[in-house]
């Protein structure tokens, strides 16, 4: 029933879902999510586009279903267009400075009554601390039919911006099975073969991605296990400093560092590794958490955001804690595959196909 009255307020059926956020490359949690969710909807018989206003937006020529609104110019003519189209909005944004609650404020009024996604472990603490950000969230958020939290802590920030309860939902930020495993990188598989213990790492820049805690935990780690190695990839992984500071702690050649890499050949060098490690200081729902559990893959992660429970945590900012749980885990069986997935793919079409959203195709199953 509440697909068909979806279809009613469609009038002729045609009415084009369209996400705004970033879009990969780069292959950070929120572009590989919305990438998902574009497949998800074009999966499920719906049409599809994505405003990208990621670093990536200038190669956009909308060809693909993707088009480019990182100016705020296109941004702009691109929201307009939105709005005549009578298109249903979800939109994705960080939330951890106020250029972001500017995005969701502008596409807000554009197109009122869409999805706001809010995915970012730092947006509390933004929030918390800015009374100009609490209250241009708060502008933001009025604007949207519903806003998504990747965690229960930046929902408890938005409801003390005053968003109402009600219209606030903790969804993790993650649809499985969107891609699958390809092969590793070459210097990845020759690790596998080199290492009877294989630990697996992304990172990028910034404090909250704990570098320095993976690498001091690492070190502890050595001094005990002798035959470990660690794949890390990510954003400034394959630069000449990053192998400096590995040198600095003797962690060189025990780690191998692998550079930006797409997701597929992410999830084949998760497959490879004994246990993957997210020792960030802060957190929404993490993709590559989800992904590496569902691979049947150990996690040893943060105490921080939204953490399956089959993951290991440890103390945030505590090499020692972070070296002590990786121990645990590897003398502990991996988890069965598919093991905290978490899929919401439901409960998004559920909340696209309340907003109005209909089906180009019928007879599709959504």
């Amino acid at each position: 029933m509440a697909v068909d009255l979806a279809e009613r307020r469609g009038g002729a059926g045609r009415r084009p879902l369209v996400l705004v956020g970033p879009y990969p490359a780069p292959w950070g949690g929120i572009s590989v999510h919305l990438r998902s969710l574009q497949q998800l909807a074009l999966r499920s018989g719906y049409e599809v586009e994505v405003l990208d206003v990621g670093e990536g937006h200038a190669s956009r020529d909308g060809s693909d279903g993707v088009r480019d609104a990182g100016s705020y110019g296109r941004f702009a003519a691109e929201l307009l267009r939105v709005a005549a189209r009578d298109a249903v909005l979800h939109v994705h944004v960080p939330g951890n400075n106020v250029k972001a609650w500017v995005v969701a404020f502008a596409a807000s009024r554009a197109r009122p009554g869409g999805l706001l996604t809010v995915h970012s472990g730092l947006a509390p603490a933004l929030l918390d601390g800015s009374p100009t950000a609490r209250r241009l969230a708060w502008l933001a958020a009025a604007g949207y039919e519903r806003v998504l939290c990747a965690n229960g802590g930046i929902a408890a920030a938005l409801e003390r911006c005053g968003v109402e309860p009600a219209r606030l939902e903790v969804l993790p930020a993650f649809v499985p099975g969107a891609v699958a495993p390809a092969d590793p990188p070459a210097a990845a598989v020759a690790a596998r073969a080199r290492f009877s213990t294989l630990l697996a790492a992304a990172l990028a820049p910034g404090n909250q991605y704990g570098e320095d805690v993976l690498l001091d935990a690492l070190g502890l780690l050595g001094a005990r296990r002798p035959d470990f190695g660690c794949l890390v990839y990510g954003p400034g992984t394959a630069e000449a400093a990053f192998g400096e500071r590995l040198a600095r702690r003797g962690l060189f050649g025990r780690v191998v560092p692998l550079g930006e890499i797409e997701q597929p050949a992410s999830l084949g060098v998760m497959r490879l590794a004994d246990a993957f490690l997210r020792p960030t200081r802060a957190d929404g729902d993490s993709v590559s958490v989800r992904e590496a559990l569902g691979l049947g893959v150990r996690v040893v992660a943060s105490d921080v955001g939204h953490r399956p429970p089959e993951a290991v945590l440890f103390r945030a900012g505590e090499p020692a804690d972070l070296a002590a749980r990786i121990e645990a885990a590897l003398a502990a069986p991996p988890p069965p595959e598919g093991a905290g997935a978490g899929d919401v793919s439901e409960r998004i079409l559920s909340a696209w196909r309340s907003l109005g959203l209909a089906r180009v195709r019928k007879g599709v199953q959504a």
